[in-house]
């Protein structure tokens, strides 16, 4: 049988909402007590990339290829 697939990091990062209208929403994420704005596209230490922001989610993906079809949806939360 083929190898087993990899698996992509952990996404260890907190939603904790949004800023900005429809048209230009940033995602504010933790990263520990870090705080990190990012739009849809933007890389996000440097191994995921936001793929879309909802009001109280948001989609993150992965900048390595093997896992582009990969991605979690975040919940708003503490």
């Amino acid at each position: 049988p083929p190898p087993p697939r990899p698996t992509p990091p952990a996404i260890t990062l907190r939603y904790s909402g949004v800023l900005g209208s429809s048209g230009s929403r940033m995602a504010v994420l933790y990263s520990g007590e870090d705080v990190i704005l990012a739009r849809i596209g933007d890389t996000v230490e440097k191994q995921f990339r936001v793929l879309d922001i909802g009001y109280d989610w948001v989609k993150i993906g992965y900048v390595d290829p093997q896992f582009e079809d990969q991605y979690q949806k975040l919940r708003m939360g503490p």
